[in-house]
């Protein structure tokens, strides 16, 4: 588009952060989504950051949209494997029936069936859409966790 404004990723910015992988703060237990790195926890007072060793850098909150965001994209992109599925097995029980295999071709009805009732669950999961935490209980598990902090 040609409007849109261009960021460079922070990794791009930050050529010395190729030269050592030593990071500040404590391993989080949490994995970057950008590049599947271990996430390192570092505080700045009350405010908590998560970075990468390649410089991926989230507070709490965006880490949170970038996962409702991936979460989301994988769910269509399951729902659209499932609908996959219920077409390639329905043209296989089709195929064994021109073969006269009636017992194959029930497997791959079954197959089938059960693809198509799990398209019809994950598309009402995707109807449903993304629960976002309440700030107060949010801000409850925050606390509890800066007390375990560095």
């Amino acid at each position: 588009m040609p409007n849109e404004e261009i960021t460079p990723d922070p990794v791009e910015l930050d050529i010395n952060s190729l030269e050592s992988i030593e990071m500040s703060g404590s391993p989080s237990g949490i994995v970057c989504p950008e590049c599947g790195g271990v996430m390192w926890e570092r505080y700045f007072g009350s405010f908590r950051k998560l970075e990468c060793h390649l410089g991926h850098a989230f507070d709490m909150a965006s880490l949170l949209e970038f996962q409702a965001e991936e979460i989301e994209q994988r769910l269509w992109s399951l729902l659209r494997v499932l609908r996959e599925r219920v077409s390639i097995t329905r043209q296989m029980a089709n195929s064994a029936r021109e073969n006269n295999n009636s017992s194959e071709a029930q497997q791959f009805e079954a197959q089938a069936q059960q693809a198509l009732q799990r398209a019809q669950m994950m598309r009402q999961v995707l109807l449903v859409g993304e629960v976002i935490p309440a700030p107060s209980s949010f801000a409850i598990d925050e606390a509890s966790n800066e007390n375990e902090g560095p």
